[in-house]
């Protein structure tokens, strides 16, 4: 599905596809979006799930985003990219997994309404 059919208030999609991109150790990366050997960070995959499937890319990842810096503070972080920096693999999962986990509930309360 492309991203512009993905309306903003489907953001777990946008982090499903983020974290798809670095759920091994091996595809991800600290302290740069991207390594030289093509390795991402979270805040890399966040831009590059949506970067060519939508005329602006910021347009999802900004709100995705403010999903990620909510689970970031839960684990201790001022936001995502000094957890990502400062944590293991391990964390940086955990961090897309609350992430999705909040932004699915709130999907939901909005489909319903409120």
């Amino acid at each position: 599905m492309p991203l512009d059919s993905v309306p903003e208030n489907q953001i777990p999609y946008v982090l499903r596809r983020a974290k798809a991109m670095i759920d091994t150790p091996d595809k991800w990366c600290q302290g740069t979006r991207r390594n030289d050997e093509g390795k991402l960070c979270a805040r890399g995959a966040m831009l590059v799930a949506t970067r060519g499937n939508t005329s602006d890319p910021y347009r999802l990842t900004g709100p995705a985003r403010k999903y990620l810096r909510l689970a970031a503070q839960e684990q201790g972080y001022f936001c995502e990219v000094y957890l990502n920096d400062g944590c293991d693999h391990a964390s940086v999962m955990k961090m897309f997994d609350l992430a999705i986990a909040k932004a699915e509930k709130d999907a939901i309360r909005e489909k319903c309404g409120g």
